[in-house]
């Protein structure tokens, strides 16, 4: 049984799903051996009188036009991604065993349950339970490697091409997690 390793970047338009929701999705698909097989990138619609946070506006997004631009170009409704997000693991998980990425896990995953479960028509497949958090891993590669400094994307080989385009942080995401792995030495999760 193959496994595929799906990292994900949410983009958000503030720090509360319920009053800001998110603006966009990246998942990058990789195979067991790192190779970049799929990629899904897309801005997403606010509903529900979800509005841009003035704060992360002022201080996050005016400083990064071209990705805001890129996500307003490129937005859908977020039952349209939802149904995105149901074919491509329906057509991953047919071939084998899925594992999502994310760095942070704990922000990505919990955006990626919380959006799903609310905008996944009924009898959408489940995407599991869990996500690997590569931020963690890198911790680990610093205990292991007894570094100074908890390495990032950078220091890993794996910058981000265009920064907060979620499809380059995903996969700039998923790149890391390999690497981490090959530091400590052991084989991708399966």
């Amino acid at each position: 049984m193959k496994t595929f390793y799906f990292s994900l970047d949410f983009e958000a338009r503030g720090p509360n799903y319920a009053t800001n929701g998110v603006n966009g999705l990246g998942i990058v698909v990789f195979d067991a051996d790192g190779n970049k097989v799929d990629r899904y990138e897309t801005g997403i619609a606010a509903t529900n009188g979800r509005q841009m946070d003035p704060a992360t506006k002022r201080e996050f997004w005016d400083k990064q036009p071209a990705a805001l631009a890129w996500l307003a170009e490129h937005e859908q409704q977020p039952w349209t991604v939802a149904a995105d997000v149901a074919a491509l693991y329906a057509k991953y998980r047919a071939l084998g065993k899925i594992v999502w990425l994310a760095w942070p896990a704990a922000y990505d995953w919990g955006l990626m349950t919380a959006f799903y479960g609310e905008f996944a028509e009924a009898g959408s497949p489940g995407l599991g339970h869990t996500a690997v958090c590569v931020s963690s891993l890198a911790l680990a590669v610093q205990t292991v490697t007894g570094a100074a400094e908890k390495p990032t994307l950078d220091t890993l080989g794996c910058p981000i091409a265009d920064p907060h385009f979620p499809g380059s942080d995903a996969e700039a995401q998923g790149r890391a997690y390999f690497e981490c792995m090959r530091r400590l030495k052991l084989p991708p999760a399966v």
